[in-house]
């Protein structure tokens, strides 16, 4: 089910990046589990949400992993 435009973007923005965390880049399994078009999920991936100031997820993902990697060396 596509989310409706009346959605809060920092909630679905939250939902997009937890569905990412679990499966980074699986655009459209993060689209079904929050439900919202394969579109949204794609350029909030790629682009972030910067009407609202929202960074892509995809620099989020690689920075958390960045800080992972220098907290194990």
């Amino acid at each position: 089910m596509p989310a409706s435009k009346g959605n809060d973007p920092s909630a679905l923005y939250a939902r997009l990046l937890a569905a990412f965390r679990d499966e980074p880049a699986n655009i459209r399994k993060a689209a079904q589990q929050v439900g919202c078009t394969w579109r949204t999920a794609d350029r909030t991936w790629r682009l972030g949400n910067k009407r609202a100031g929202f960074p892509s997820i995809e620099s989020v993902i690689n920075a958390e992993r960045e800080k992972a990697r220098a907290m194990i060396e």
